[in-house]
């Protein structure tokens, strides 16, 4: 067969198939296959053909790119005249594909059905692209047409390529070294190299619509977004907020007017580099006042919502132009020109997070060097510098002096341009303080930046007493990359010599350089936009040590500093090294109770024990104490102290106060009056006691002994009289009172019977009293039949108050019977009476000792003395053993010579007295003698 025949055949066969294909497809539906798991490059191959494909990159780098639409018509009626179905293939850009596009590989596209028409080769279809991906220009003219699949178009392996459709990504804003951005009045975008001195404008793009009043440009981090705002006529309010970005392009937000209150135009616009909001302001003069401050708004794009962050005093009498910029830090630096010079005033980052639309409060800093009244747009540059510019000229100035940087503009030909910008940012320099601790509440620090002239560039100074990172720091200096800094704190009040400073920096967050010492010889980063903070770290070296001493009253209330007592605070060094001062290890304690120490550790790893304790005092009682330890952190711990002994504490870290308290509780100063009886057997309570103290003293203790009231409290240092009353009158008072302390140390008691007790001594003063024992006894001599028992002895005091005669029956023999307390030294007569007759010899006082049941020896004539009982005294504490010794009398016969016959001797007896016997009898004997 001829190959021009065979290829016929073959066509005609293929158109079969097809047929028949179509057929099959007519009756079940659109045949879709699955794709496969994983994607691969090209077309998926699990796709079966006949099918469509095509690619969508990048222009310029020839990357696929995902997220375009197209649209696909066909298949082609065969007049010609219509593409019949049109569908919308969006990329599938991940598995599993659901739409048109059976591909999931972002930017690759492949079709096998229109609808329910399956892909044959045997019809022609057409495609367009109809959207571009976020970042991507629209289509082009030429990409938004159809292309048409033309007339015996080369079908391979049953697949027909469209080709690849070049995306154009929409370009960021340079941040490059010497470019910025201007604005017009009209929105259109300016592009300024800065190249050699000397600037390239090129057009950039314009905001859409038709404006008139375009200000307060801002660009945003990385050059991904900026702003504006169309004004309005007034120029203080917002018309629109004008909006590029790569990813969505030139547009203009919907809703977003905004009536700002502002007096004065809106002059001013920056994009925060940390958290991506667009704020704009301008003057604003009160109602009232004589001065402009600026106002400052925002724009939240996460929300759409605009709101005023708060107000900036600049104390400016005109409404001043400028711009603000935003450093690396995310500090606001408004910059304001005016014929005198130029005011920065600089908003650190925390006070803008948060601002609830009050006041703001700022740095400002004035350089008499002007740029000219007319400046409306300022733009850093990455190097630190400044462009300042007006509607047509451009000049570059060093920010620390306000100083042109070369002597001719960087242009001059801008047309209305109203505002610059750029995305390039400073090194922006932040110094922060932090103090753990502070020897002194009034240690306060300063902190400065000097450049390579020593030129200040920053100051700040903490106040207050606060712990921590201070609110004092050092915001918005911002110098070039590569610049030489001196970085150092001082004293401002204090030493740092009580201090170990320390110093770390970071750069963007990471670690950059880190010291000891009060100074930082600092190289800034190389790369622009670094925001470096160094924080300097105080950690006190001094430990201060206070011990206080608290009295109490006996009643553990009115406490009162303890002044002069000694207290013990002595350290010795766990680690490194510990020097206290003073060095002595014991202090008195002065006026307000206190006894102060200082240590001075060699470093913050030195750890110190503290011995502490008190010296106790006589007269007072230890009651409490404890130690209370707050480290520089402000951590605190407590040492209970148990005793006057104290206690240690232990791993006390420099920089903390360790602060003690002893309390003692005024001893209660007490009389106790005690009555002893050393003779005799009354009860001690019989005698009421008492103890008198000045006036103004306190009340002293009477009652009897034992008695609750008989003890109590007496002020020390006084004179109480000592006394007693009442009691047996049987009784006397044996020596002078007695006292003695709480130790059994004696306690003078004066002639006047006065004691005088020492403060916290418990004085117990002791009086003793005592009887005597008379023991009257009868003793008969000879045999007789009249027995002792049948005298009766009686003994009389002398009169006295409280005292009466006694009587005992009679006895021979020493018992209680025959024995009468009586009134020691006090005089009594001693009487001998019987019924029966009797014959009284004498009266005699024994002086040997008692045998066993009372006996004493009547026969001994030795042991006997001779005593009168008409007076009779006993020694306190003492017996007295007497006699009337007595006999039967005896009948006697008269001698012849004469005499009394026996019926001439009377009887004696019937209540005839022992003495008026022996007188009587006396008598008789002289008369008889005296007869012839």
């Amino acid at each position: 067969m001829p190959w021009s025949m065979s290829r016929r055949v073959r066509a005609r066969a293929v158109a079969t198939g097809v047929a028949l294909v179509l057929a099959i497809g007519a009756l079940v539906g659109p045949v879709v296959p699955a794709p496969s798991a994983a994607a691969v490059t090209g077309p998926e191959p699990t796709v079966a053909a006949p099918y469509l494909h095509w690619r969508a990159t990048d222009s310029a780098t020839g990357a696929l790119v995902g997220g375009a639409t197209f649209e696909l018509q066909g298949p082609r009626s065969a007049t010609g005249m219509t593409w019949n179905t049109a569908i919308t293939v969006a990329d599938c850009s991940a598995a599993p594909c659901t739409g048109a596009d059976l591909d999931p590989d972002a930017g690759e596209l492949q079709v096998t059905n229109i609808g329910n028409h399956r892909i044959t080769a045997a019809d022609r279809y057409r495609l367009r692209q109809t959207a571009s991906p976020s970042g991507y220009v629209a289509p082009t003219t030429a990409a938004s047409t159809f292309v048409e699949m033309p007339a015996g178009a080369t079908w391979t392996a049953g697949a027909y390529s469209f080709g690849t459709y070049a995306l154009t990504a929409r370009a960021a804003l340079a941040c490059a070294t010497g470019t910025f951005y201007s604005v017009s009045s009209a929105g259109l975008v300016r592009r300024v190299n800065n190249v050699s001195g000397t600037g390239t404008i090129t057009d950039f793009g314009t905001f859409p619509g038709t404006l008139a009043n375009v200000n307060a440009l801002g660009i945003g981090s990385g050059g991904t977004t900026m702003y504006a705002v169309e004004r309005s006529t007034s120029a203080a309010d917002v018309l629109s907020v004008l909006r590029y970005t790569v990813a969505s392009g030139w547009e203009t937000v919907a809703g977003s007017a905004y009536t700002t209150g502002n007096s004065s135009s809106l002059v001013a616009g920056a994009v925060s580099r940390t958290n991506g909001r667009y704020y704009f302001g301008g003057p604003h003069q009160a109602a009232g006042s004589s001065t402009f401050s600026f106002r400052l708004h925002q724009f939240d794009p996460a929300t759409g919502q605009r709101s005023l962050v708060g107000t900036i005093a600049t104390s400016s009498t005109v409404a001043a132009n400028g711009d603000m910029l935003f450093d690396s830090a995310g500090n606001l630096i408004l910059i304001l020109s005016g014929t005198s010079g130029v005011t920065t005033h600089t908003v650190a980052a925390a006070t803008l997070a948060a601002a609830t639309g009050g006041a703001l409060a700022a740095t400002s800093t004035t350089v008499a060097s002007s740029v000219g009244a007319d400046i409306n747009g300022f733009a850093y540059e990455s190097d630190g510098s400044v462009y300042a510019g007006n509607g047509t000229t451009v000049r570059r100035y060093d920010p620390t002096t306000w100083t042109q940087i070369g002597t001719t503009p960087v242009t001059t030909a801008l047309t209305s341009s109203t505002d610059l910008a750029s995305c390039a940012a400073p090194v922006s320099i932040t110094v922060v303080k932090t103090v753990t601790g502070r020897v002194a509440a009034t240690d306060q620090f300063t902190l400065a930046v000097r450049n390579a002239s020593s030129t200040v560039l920053g100051t700040a100074t903490t106040t207050g007493t606060s712990l921590g990172q201070q609110a004092a720091r050092i915001t918005g200096v911002n110098v070039p990359t590569g610049a030489a800094l001196t970085i150092a704190e001082t004293a401002a009040s204090g030493s740092l010599t009580n201090y170990q400073s320390t110093w770390a920096c970071t750069s963007n967050g990471a670690a950059y350089t880190s010291g000891t010492g009060a100074s930082i010889a600092l190289t800034t980063p190389a790369a622009p936009g670094a925001s470096v903070v160094c924080t300097f770290t105080n950690a006190p070296l001094i430990t201060s040590v206070v011990v206080r001493k608290v009295v109490q009253d006996s009643a553990g209330a009115n406490p009162q500093p303890g002044v002069g007592w000694t207290v013990r605070a002595a350290t010795t060094a766990q680690t490194g090294t510990v020097t206290a001062a003073p060095t002595a290890s014991t202090q008195q304690t002065l006026a307000d109770g206190a006894a102060r120490w200082s240590l001075r550790h060699s470093a913050t790893s030195a750890l110190a024990t503290i011995a502490v304790g008190e010296t106790q005092q006589a007269g007072f009682d230890f009651a409490s104490g404890q130690c209370t330890v707050t480290t520089a952190a402000g951590a605190v711990s407590t040492v209970a102290l148990l005793s006057a002994s104290g206690a240690s504490v232990t791993g006390v870290q420099p920089g903390s106060s360790v602060d003690c308290t002893i309390v003692n509780r005024v001893r209660a100063t007490t009389l106790t009056l005690v009555k002893a009886v050393s003779f005799g057997d009354a009860a001690p309570g019989s005698w009421p006691l008492a103890a008198v103290g000045p006036s103004g003293s306190l009340a002293g203790p009477s009652g009897t002994s034992g008695a609750a009231s008989a003890s109590g409290r007496i002020t020390p240092g006084v004179a109480y009289r000592l006394s007693e009353s009442g009691g047996p009158a049987t009784y006397v008072q044996v020596g002078g009172w007695a006292c003695v302390n709480q130790a059994g140390a004696a306690v003078t008691v004066s002639a006047a019977g006065e004691v005088t007790a020492t403060q916290g001594d418990a004085v117990t003063c002791t009086v003793t009293n005592a009887t005597a024992q008379l023991v009257v006894l009868e003793h008969i001599e000879g045999t007789a039949t009249v027995q002792p028992s049948q005298f009766s002895l009686t003994a009389t005091p002398a009169a006295r108050p409280g005292l009466s005669a006694s009587t005992v029956p009679g006895s021979d023999v020493v018992g209680t019977a025959a024995t009468v307390q009586v009134r020691p030294g006090h005089s009594y007569a001693l009487a001998s009476t019987s019924e029966a007759p009797h014959l009284q010899l004498r009266f005699e006082r024994y002086v040997g000792t008692v045998g066993e049941g009372g006996a004493v020896d009547h026969a001994d004539a030795s042991l006997w003395r001779a005593a009168d009982p008409s007076t009779v005294a006993v020694a306190a504490g003492q017996t007295a053993i007497y006699r009337f010794v007595a006999a039967e009398p005896l009948a006697f016969a008269l001698p012849y010579t004469g005499g009394v016959g026996l019926d001439q001797v009377q009887l004696l007896g019937a209540g005839v007295s022992a003495v008026g016997l022996l007188a009587g009898l006396t008598a008789l004997l002289l008369r008889r003698r005296r007869t012839p």
